[in-house]
């Protein structure tokens, strides 16, 4: 079930259902292109793909569900279904952000485009008596930032031995984290408004080659970890939720943060209506995470996370994205895809499996039979 094909001439790719993204990454790669996909390279194509897929390449490119020109799958019912924007239309509307309500995928087949070899990155780190300042200048620059850049603001707490200065080690910290996917000459220009706030106490600015990115974070999120993480669109986070956010940052039971992702970009330029992912025209993906080692503080862990989460729940807006959503139920569905798109949902469900099989995941309930 392993493996990717690639074809330069149409620029193509066709995955099995259980490639991996650093398969994908590779196989595109060899030819100069590639899918704008996830960020660890031991991720399933499939997972992913199916729940919209955000990465460090989406503001440029779009989301990987953006280039889907295709997907096989089998069906409740024992069938093999190919889903384009032709064949089985509605299904294929479903599959794009609530895929894995209909069926188990077995093969994908994706667009690609030119890119590499090159991600220009740089890591500001900042105290987190800063975190005011700092926000307004990502705030500013998210809503004017070329697409070529990606970038985060984030809430964390210094590690020891981590190469922060003394007075910072294991306290809170802002930071902003940047993505350039375009030209180096382009890279100062285009990213001088991020260094134009206060003095970052750290700065790490260089380019490494797109592969050794995109699996730069595979051992921090090897199986066998513990984590969890909850997320909402937001257009705007409110100042004295930052300052919540730090405090909680500062007495998390585990290694708990909290980002802000710019969306925008190529992502926002696809109508809401064309897939089931759900706010498009959403300034920030908003979440908290937690990561840990000792299963005695599950509980802990993930009340923080949802406690994080309440500090800027007033701020939320339309949508979220389902991968970074831990939290199950009607309840999450529904806030993951919105009113509207879940009842079309699930009347789509209900043609495509109305007994329910596909239920271990972001569920939606088949409607009521009309009969």
């Amino acid at each position: 079930m392993r493996g990717v094909e690639v074809d330069p001439g149409t620029r193509t790719a066709r995955a099995n259902g259980g490639a991996l993204l650093g398969e994908l990454d590779v196989a595109a790669q060899a030819h100069g292109l590639v899918c704008p996909i996830g960020v660890v390279g031991h991720t399933g194509v499939a997972g992913l793909t199916l729940g919209g897929g955000v990465g460090r390449l989406q503001r440029q490119f779009g989301l990987t569900i953006d280039h889907l020109a295709a997907v096989e799958l089998i069906t409740a019912d024992g069938r093999l279904v190919r889903a384009t924007e032709t064949e089985e239309p509605e299904l294929f509307w479903g599959m794009r952000g609530a895929g894995w309500n209909f069926g188990i995928a077995t093969a994908f087949e994706f667009r690609l485009q030119p890119f590499g070899p090159s991600l220009h990155r740089g890591v500001l780190i900042f105290p987190a008596t800063e975190v005011q300042a700092v926000w307004a200048v990502f705030r500013d620059y998210a809503a004017r930032a070329p697409d070529a850049v990606a970038v985060i603001f984030g809430i964390d707490r210094a590690g020891e031995g981590g190469g922060y200065p003394d007075d910072l080690a294991g306290r809170p910290i802002a930071f902003l984290a940047y993505n350039h996917s375009g030209a180096a000459d382009a890279v100062e220009r285009d990213t001088a408004a991020l260094h134009a706030g206060p003095k970052p106490v750290s700065a790490t600015i260089g380019s490494q080659p797109y592969l050794d990115v995109q699996t730069a974070h595979d051992l921090v999120f090897e199986w066998g970890h513990r984590s969890y993480i909850n997320g909402r669109n937001a257009d705007d986070v409110r100042p004295g939720a930052l300052d919540e956010l730090v405090e909680l940052v500062a007495t998390a039971p585990g290694e708990g943060s909290f980002s802000i992702t710019a969306l925008g970009g190529a992502i926002g330029r696809v109508p809401e209506e064309a897939t089931a992912y759900a706010g498009r025209a959403a300034a920030f993906d908003v979440n908290a995470d937690c990561s840990w080692s000792d299963p005695a503080l599950d509980d802990a862990n993930r009340d923080w996370v949802r406690r994080a989460m309440t500090v800027v729940e007033p701020d939320a807006t339309l949508g979220a994205y389902a991968n970074g959503h831990s939290e199950v139920g009607p309840k999450a569905t529904r806030l993951i895809y919105g009113d509207a798109k879940l009842t079309r949902l699930a009347a789509l469900k209900r043609a495509w499996d109305p007994d329910n099989v596909f239920h271990v995941n972001h569920n939606v309930a088949p409607a009521p039979d009309a009969s």
